[in-house]
């Protein structure tokens, strides 16, 4: 009982591995988080979360863009407000998969020193860095105007 993403290889079926995980973790949470237990190392777990986190920060920075039409007031900033050159775009990208990673291992870090201090951590740290990424699945709702980050935040904590 994996996870069709946690399969050891790439198949040629990725984006339906991919669909497979997103779907059971956004309408199966029980299911889901049942066979996350039973998956191994970390690196699959790191570019789904890391993947969705920063495809989620994408998706808002795509819609905020659509909302302001000017940023100039906001200096050098600017170029992560609203990115309108390629270079921006690039730079907003990078920057934003760079501080999706720390924050996936530091909130994974944070979560498990707290198992660790309520004496609940059973399993090691990259059993907690899983869950942390595979929590990542309501960030897809990023695109929906207006309500996309409320939905998001309701969803993940459900």
């Amino acid at each position: 009982m994996y996870l069709s993403w946690d399969k050891t290889a790439f198949s040629s079926d990725f984006l339906q591995d991919f669909w497979d995980t997103l779907k059971t973790s956004l309408f199966a949470p029980h299911d889901f988080y049942e066979k996350v237990s039973h998956g191994q190392g970390m690196k699959r777990a790191f570019c789904y979360g890391a993947f969705l986190s920063t495809l989620g920060l994408i998706l808002l920075q795509v819609f905020n863009f659509g909302l302001n039409e000017t940023s100039s007031d906001l200096g050098w900033f600017a170029v992560f407000s609203a990115p309108t050159s390629i270079f921006g775009i690039v730079l907003f990208i990078v920057a934003s998969f760079i501080f999706v990673s720390l924050g996936l291992f530091f909130n994974a870090g944070i979560l498990h020193l707290c198992l660790l201090i309520l004496n609940a951590s059973r399993r090691s740290f990259a059993d907690t860095f899983r869950v942390v990424c595979y929590s990542r699945g309501p960030e897809v709702f990023q695109f929906v105007p207006f309500v996309g980050a409320i939905i998001s935040g309701v969803w993940s904590l459900v």
